[in-house]
């Protein structure tokens, strides 16, 4: 085993999946950058549809963070990030906004195509060869990936995954009942006229400038990363130090 092969098999490999909507896939990708600043290799696997449209998106956007990091990375970031995308079973013609049941159904069974990706990609890339997989981070709601990580005996526990929530208006509005126009039109009143209005949006603030320090360094969300980081590393060099014993 020569020195580069040895760097490689102590290296960090996240796989992340998101759930197929676009501001799921936008925070994930948010964690991919700051995961590729910490010496992270990555593979971005999206769903085909949603992967096209975000593809041709950033296509036209030359500063959205896809095509910053898709731009060029090979040169710029020593391939460390890869897209790679998955069909979800159903037909080309389906309609996934009006038949949402259906493709939430099929992405619970994605685990046999998910794991012959990303053993049919693994080791093929001579130029740019990529690590063993440490783990695979994940929306929660994206079960089908933890028997993936079983299957593949990823490094990291089997339940690993993360969860970046929205509350996006359409959840919010359609949470338990339908809210009539008059309510919604009451209530952006209340909101913006009365002393409860003003308290809730000054407690707003506060919640956004508590949110703003958690992410910068020393915060408990940047904190947070460094410690999952750091616990990855440390299984992975365990692993690479009784492999070493194992072939001596």
């Amino acid at each position: 085993m020569n020195i580069e092969d040895e760097n490689l098999q102590c290296a960090l490999h996240a796989v992340i999946v998101p759930f197929p909507l676009q501001s799921h896939v936008n925070a994930l990708m948010n964690l991919a950058q700051l995961l590729v600043m910490r010496g992270f290799f990555i593979t971005f696997v999206n769903i085909e549809w949603i992967h096209k449209r975000i593809v041709g998106d950033s296509a036209r956007k030359a500063n959205s963070l896809i095509s910053l990091l898709s731009r060029g990375d090979r040169d710029h970031r020593g391939g460390r990030i890869r897209f790679l995308s998955i069909a979800d079973g159903l037909p080309p013609d389906h309609c996934s906004a009006s038949n949402f049941g259906d493709s939430f159904i099929a992405l619970q069974k994605l685990s046999p195509a998910l794991e012959h990706l990303l053993r049919s990609s693994s080791g093929n890339d001579e130029q740019y060869p990529f690590p063993a997989i440490t783990c695979i981070v994940t929306d929660c709601v994206m079960s089908c990936t933890e028997q993936v990580a079983t299957n593949m005996k990823v490094l990291s526990h089997t339940s690993v995954g993360l969860f970046l929530t929205h509350s996006g208006w359409n959840s919010t509005m359609d949470d338990q009942r339908v809210v009539p126009k008059e309510e919604v039109e009451d209530t952006v009143k209340r909101m913006m006229r009365s002393s409860q209005g003003k308290q809730l949006r000054e407690n707003a603030l506060k919640l956004k400038e508590c949110a703003t320090r958690a992410v910068l360094p020393g915060g408990s969300s940047f904190l947070n990363l460094n410690t999952f980081v750091e616990d990855m590393a440390r299984k992975v060099a365990a692993q690479s130090a009784q492999s070493k014993n194992e072939t001596k």
